[in-house]
């Protein structure tokens, strides 16, 4: 009994790893949206409006969220606060968040 609890236990860590891959690397590196940027009608693109690559996404998604997270939240309240509504993780991306 305890052997297929942890394996189910396992299975559910991998599929969440490979999930949050998926959302926030893959799925905005070839779409510019997160699932919940789909849902929402939001894209990320790069400043310039050019579409988001992976290296960017993966900066994004990574670093800038660290960066946002190690801030206590700062960095994800300076959207409120900047004309264009980027976060500190947008600012070290050059990315940007628009409407479709």
């Amino acid at each position: 009994m305890r052997s297929s609890a942890d394996a189910a236990l396992a299975a559910g860590y991998v599929l969440a790893v490979v999930f949050a891959a998926l959302n926030f690397l893959l799925l905005p590196a070839f779409t510019g949206r997160t699932a919940g940027k789909w849902a929402t009608g939001l894209r990320v693109e790069r400043r310039d409006g050019e579409p988001l690559s992976f290296v960017r996404a993966l900066l994004r998604h990574t670093v800038g969220y660290l960066a946002s997270f190690v801030t206590l939240g700062v960095g994800f309240l300076l959207a409120a606060l900047n004309r264009e509504g980027r976060a500190l993780h947008d600012l070290i991306a050059g990315t940007v968040v628009v409407r479709e």
